[in-house]
């Protein structure tokens, strides 16, 4: 192509078509200045101020170093001010101005505390599910090195247990809370995913994690206490271990997504901690309440049986369904 060919085929400002890395697409929900911004631009074409060709065109003159810098929002409001300098219609002092100005009546909303961040639902969405999964599955590891190790250990006590693991599930969860959340429990995953909260692709990487991450734990705790796991058991559980199961997972997951609505991250963790020592002394099954526990405690010396933790799994999945529905009724609005 000769050098005139390629100025008519691209202008100078057109960067379209050109190399560029990777871009990594994320939903996410549009944030009210992203909403009022596609407002503006739906404005501006209708009254034939700024149509959308012009828009587009002012934002590839930006250049590539700032469209780069700048979030896809942010390129439009920067094109819609210097289109607005290039035909007259404001100066950029007018538009310092009317800034400041709104900068000053908006000033006092500076000092309202920012809203802390949910529980169990993580800061930043666009990291990568590889960091997030991770997190899901270290977590679930250690949180069973606790539920392991504290039964194996000689003089452990129901008390010195359900302080153990509910100390370490606290602990956990303001850790890892803002990377991934900090479920470390497929049920809050799951019923995530059913209330549309979650991505499936998310969703399958986290109970990957949680279950291999449980294993690994329980693995690791036989390891250091020179147990070996034994050998799957069997029998059934009866009616009382099945209805202990479902009302602990309809407590803890109570617990949990009434925390999601209502508290921060900061306070959250203690609320689910004290609820779960409360439920291991007080059910006969100790409170598992966690299909990865569940599956886990297949790699422990006593050897779990394999029909066990399938109906267990199955009460836990819907106690939490119950618990998720009972929450959705107290909370209508999400909180």
């Amino acid at each position: 192509m000769t050098g005139s060919e390629q100025f008519v085929k691209r202008l100078p400002n057109d960067i379209g078509g050109l190399a560029a890395a990777t871009i990594e697409r994320v939903e996410h929900e549009l944030l009210p200045w992203e909403k009022r911004c596609h407002a503006l631009a739906d404005v501006l074409d209708f009254h034939k101020i700024i149509n959308t060709e012009e828009k587009r065109r002012g934002v590839e003159s930006l250049g590539s170093d700032l469209v780069g810098k700048l979030s896809y929002y942010e390129r439009w409001i920067a094109a819609f001010a210097n289109i607005a300098f290039q035909k007259g219609l404001l100066t950029p002092e007018e538009l310092a101005v009317k800034m400041a100005a709104v900068e000053m009546d908006a000033g006092h909303l500076r000092l309202v505390p920012k809203p802390l961040p949910k529980c169990f639902v993580e800061d930043d969405v666009t990291v990568s599910l590889f960091r997030r999964s991770l997190a899901e599955g270290v977590g679930t590891a250690m949180l069973l090195l606790a539920v392991v190790g504290s039964g194996l250990q000689h003089e452990s006590t129901p008390v010195s247990s359900a302080l153990s693991i509910s100390g370490s599930l606290i602990g956990l969860i303001l850790a890892f809370g803002a990377v991934s959340g900090g479920h470390f429990n497929p049920t809050i995953t799951l019923m995530q995913w059913l209330s549309g909260k979650r991505r499936l692709d998310c969703t399958l990487w986290y109970l990957a994690a949680q279950v291999a991450g449980g294993l690994a734990g329980a693995l690791v705790a036989c390891a250091i206490f020179k147990k070996v796991p034994g050998p799957p058991g069997g029998g059934f559980p009866d009616m009382a271990a099945l209805t202990s199961e479902g009302v602990a997972s309809f407590g803890l997951m109570t617990i949990v997504f009434c925390c999601t609505r209502s508290t921060s991250k900061l306070v959250g963790p203690f609320a689910v901690g004290l609820w779960l020592m409360a439920a291991i002394l007080s059910t006969p099954t100790g409170s598992i309440a966690n299909p990865a526990v569940a599956v886990a405690l297949l790699a422990t010396p006593d050897g779990a049986s394999v029909s066990a933790t399938l109906m267990f799994i199955i009460v836990e999945i819907v106690g939490g369904a119950l618990a998720a529905l009972t929450v959705s009724t107290v909370y209508p609005d999400g909180g």
